[in-house]
């Protein structure tokens, strides 16, 4: 990549955002395109997330990837937001266009894209239980309600949130959804077709299991959307009980290609996407 006057900046704000692969990943695609763009990692801190956001227009940067924390706080710094995001409640990509910086969310959509084009895995009619309520959980909640989820249940320590969550959605389609805590949620994880855990728990070595290894089922599906490690905890036990193990790459690859088409108008280059980050060294053997 030749970074000259006219390269094109996009990029990521989070906090941690070093063990992010999106730059390695955006720019091999844009390097297999011949595109000039260049794609860099922003470390922003919760407290100046309104200033990194209004530092686009001046700096020029044509889009802006979201990860933890921010994919709520930023919201209330843009012009326009998505009314998918909306929704959702939570951003993950920012573009620019007609000099108004707009909000739209990538991730659910890629994380069902991840099970059905990658794994070959049927949604519709299945049940599914999410740990979590946060950004992550109600994107991924929304698209699996889109694709005829049949039964949702969100399930975090705080019940509290995890009720809120499921009241939010409960009018948004025909499928049973509800919230609980995750002692609660035995009955439920036990005879979920599909796990999904949109917790910070399992990026450190030395994070506990949210859930007993017990309530894990041969046949499950069972998904982390932590990407780095590539086997959590969740992941090793869930293998070991002849669970289907998914890391969060796959998610990663595809809700990074939808971003990609948002900001160049170009289809997405998905297999290189895949490659740069590894994504064939990361899977169950």
């Amino acid at each position: 990549m030749q970074i000259n006057g006219q390269t094109r900046i996009v990029g990521i704000i989070g906090d941690p955002v070093k063990h992010s692969r999106s730059p390695q990943m955006h720019n091999a695609a844009f390097n297999h395109l011949n595109l000039n763009f260049a794609y860099i990692p922003f470390h922003v801190k919760p407290e100046l997330v309104g200033e990194a956001i209004k530092g686009m227009k001046a700096l020029d940067i044509v889009g802006l990837n979201v990860t933890v924390p921010h994919k709520i706080e930023v919201m209330k710094y843009l012009d326009e937001i998505s009314p998918a995001a909306r929704i959702i409640g939570a951003v993950n990509t920012i573009y620019v266009k007609d000099n108004r910086l707009i909000g739209d969310n990538t991730d659910g959509c890629g994380f069902v894209r991840a099970l059905v084009e990658d794994e070959d895995i049927t949604i519709a009619g299945k049940n599914a239980v999410i740990l979590g309520s946060g950004g992550s959980a109600r994107a991924i909640g929304h698209a699996l309600l889109k694709e005829g989820i049949n039964r949702l249940i969100f399930c975090n320590r705080t019940v509290s949130k995890a009720e809120e969550m499921a009241i939010s959605f409960q009018t948004q389609g025909a499928a049973f959804v509800a919230g609980m805590g995750i002692t609660d949620g035995m009955s439920e994880i036990t005879h979920a077709d599909i796990l999904i855990n949109t917790t910070s728990a399992g990026m450190k070595q030395d994070d506990p299991l949210l859930i007993d290894s017990g309530w894990l089922q041969e046949g499950q599906v069972v998904c982390d959307i932590i990407y780095s490690p590539p086997r959590t905890l969740l992941l090793q036990e869930a293998k070991k009980r002849g669970a289907i193990a998914i890391n969060g790459l796959g998610m990663l690859v595809h809700q990074g290609a939808l971003s990609f088409e948002i900001w160049t108008g170009c289809p997405a280059p998905v297999e290189i996407m895949r490659k740069a980050v590894d994504m064939d060294n990361n899977k169950w053997i």
